[in-house]
């Protein structure tokens, strides 16, 4: 139980990076955008840690939930050795793929979690839902999300920080 709750702090610290970074990134566009994108990169990439440390203490295993650290991981890899136009591109898309993937793996959870009794279960479907509709989004206009990755970046970070935070305060 004891490590549960330490799991919870540093995931709440980590939503709360997020959310942060988000909000800077939105303010302060071309300022920030050199520095934040590596540290936003960085997040992701501590993100996509947390989630593959979260699936190793799962009661109950959901493989979206390793799959999804592992896909945040090497999208982090991949942006922070990226360049060119066309690399990007392909970025946002697979972006918008791990975001689509991660809202499935919310809704999974949610109905996992509807059927063990757990309460406050909905918090977990709406915060699968809003990852959908930012995944369609990406996936939709990925040339529009090439202009504005940095904004792309910012609303990850707020809703994926939202949505970490929303999973941490959920008791199991």
């Amino acid at each position: 139980m004891g490590r549960i709750r330490e799991l919870r702090k540093v995931g709440t610290a980590v939503s709360i990076l997020m959310i942060i970074l988000g909000i800077l990134m939105l303010i302060f566009p071309m300022k920030t955008f050199m520095v934040l994108q590596y540290v936003a990169i960085g997040m992701l990439m501590l993100f996509g840690i947390f989630k593959i440390v979260d699936y190793i203490g799962m009661i109950w295993k959901d493989g979206w939930t390793l799959a999804n650290g592992i896909l945040n991981i090497v999208i982090g890899l991949m942006l922070l050795f990226s360049g060119s136009a066309l690399t990007m591109q392909t970025m946002a898309i697979l972006f918008g793929f791990v975001v689509l993937s991660w809202g499935i793996s919310q809704i999974s959870l949610y109905s996992t979690l509807r059927i063990k009794g757990v309460y406050h279960a909905g918090r977990i479907l709406a915060a699968g839902i809003l990852d959908i509709v930012l995944a369609a989004g990406l996936l939709l206009m990925p040339f529009l999300m090439l202009s504005i990755i940095d904004m792309v970046l910012a609303i990850y970070l707020i809703i994926t920080g939202v949505v970490l935070m929303i999973e941490c305060s959920v008791r199991m």
